[in-house]
């Protein structure tokens, strides 16, 4: 025999004399239940994980999720493979469980993907409510954020304070259905009579809707139900993105004096 026949021989019976060390090892804990060998079997193929986290992460088409989190989807799918194998089957463990990591990470990649896109949108469209309240309408405003002359507290306190409460009516519209209720509770420590007082406020502001400007009512509703974002009405409407931003600071400016002449706006609201 060759030398490198002897060794070919050699590298085989070492890989089958490995194969039914394994195959002990999984019948040890399919049939007795042996901690030890499942913790052994789990050090031999935890590794494996690594290396299909790595084979998808290069295909990725974003960068927005990290590694770490390939690698653990990638862990998640070899722990379920490891409860449903079956050693007696006769595939080989990694062969049976190398389909179902791809699955799990694939699978969970694009729920991370998902909540990420509805995160960067909820921050935009936080944003765009921010700077349509911002943006200054009249020369009071302006002098009091900073123009020539010296600014004047109270009108720097009711600038602000209109801002915050405008803020609060568009918390209390949105409707997107992109987040769970959970979310969007009261603090646990709140009065039980707050969350319903904020679930009756949220039904109040949904009817007077209704009583806005066509044009008013529209961008509310197509930026709180629908989760839209400014440009994107603008091209709905057919006008500007910075007309969008004046129609929904006028249509909450609106809501608060509806909310006001029928008495149901007071100083924490």
């Amino acid at each position: 025999m060759q030398p490198q026949e002897s060794i070919a021989a050699a590298a085989t019976e070492a890989e089958d004399a490995a194969a039914q060390d394994e195959r002990a090892l999984w019948i040890a804990w399919r049939v007795s239940r042996d901690e030890a060998a499942r913790q052994t079997l789990l050090s031999m193929h935890l590794p494996y994980a690594r290396v299909i986290a790595a084979m998808t992460f290069a295909q990725r088409t974003t960068d927005e999720i990290d590694f770490d989190d390939y690698l653990q989807l990638a862990r998640i799918g070899m722990l379920e493979a490891f409860d449903r194998y079956d050693p007696l089957a006769g595939a080989q463990f990694r062969t049976y469980a190398s389909r179902r990591m791809r699955g799990a990470v694939l699978d969970g990649i694009a729920r991370l993907s998902e909540r990420q896109q509805q995160l960067n949108l909820r921050r935009q469209l936080l944003a765009e409510r921010s700077a349509s309240l911002a943006a200054a309408t009249d020369e009071a405003a302006e002098a009091s954020v900073g123009g020539a002359t010296p600014p004047v507290e109270g009108d720097l306190f009711q600038y602000l304070a209109q801002i915050g409460i405008g803020l609060a009516i568009g918390f209390m519209l949105e409707d997107t259905g992109m987040f769970s209720a959970g979310e969007q509770a009261q603090p646990v420590a709140d009065p039980a009579y707050r969350a319903v007082e904020l679930r009756h406020t949220r039904r109040r502001l949904h009817e007077l809707i209704a009583q806005l400007p066509p044009a008013e009512g529209r961008v509310v509703r197509l930026h709180y139900a629908h989760g839209h974002a400014f440009e994107d009405i603008a091209r709905e409407l057919a006008v500007t993105k910075g007309r969008v931003s004046q129609i929904h600071k006028k249509a909450l400016a609106s809501l608060r004096a509806l909310m006001s002449h029928h008495g149901e706006c007071n100083a924490a609201f």
